[in-house]
């Protein structure tokens, strides 16, 4: 398996496990992302949306602030 090297493949990833329904792994392909990103405020902004979603408002909160940032 191919080692991903890179933010916007890591940022489709997760939105494969979102669909699927698969959020903790979806958490850590974000994080995985906005390391490899220079610009993550978007990468940010959907991992505090998935974050509300499953009512992890404060941690949504820290993800939404890193956003604007």
């Amino acid at each position: 398996m191919a080692k991903i090297e890179d933010s916007s493949a890591w940022f489709h990833k997760s939105s494969q496990l979102t669909t699927l329904g698969r959020y903790q792994e979806d958490i850590v392909c974000f994080d995985k992302a906005i390391k490899l990103d220079t610009e993550p405020s978007f990468v940010w902004n959907e991992k505090g949306n998935l974050l509300k979603k499953l009512g992890r408002d404060e941690e949504a909160e820290q993800c939404f602030t890193k956003a604007k940032e």
